[in-house]
């Protein structure tokens, strides 16, 4: 997963919550197949337009199933902009 910070601030020392997840379908049978949730804690210090990186340590099989999917930010500061503090899209 990815975390922009898009200001207009500069994030230092700041712990978030995310929270990603998914729910797979069969792409065989087109049947749902399931989710998986995860929650990670992260420490931010971000500059505007800087990104950081982190493994969500779900696992997917692209072969079997297909995804819908994505990640929220609960941060523990002042968000100007809470609107863009999720991103989902499907994986096929």
């Amino acid at each position: 997963a990815r975390i922009t910070n898009n200001g207009p601030g500069t994030l230092n020392n700041v712990k978030v919550e995310v929270l990603c997840g998914y729910e797979s379908t069969n792409k065989s049978s087109g049947q749902l197949a399931g989710g998986e949730q995860v929650t990670k804690t992260v420490k931010l210090n971000l500059k505007p337009g800087e990104q950081y990186s982190f493994p969500t340590g779900l696992k997917i099989d692209t072969n079997t199933f297909s995804y819908s999917g994505g990640c929220q930010v609960h941060g523990g500061f002042n968000d100007p902009n809470p609107g863009n503090d999720s991103y989902w899209e499907e994986v096929k």
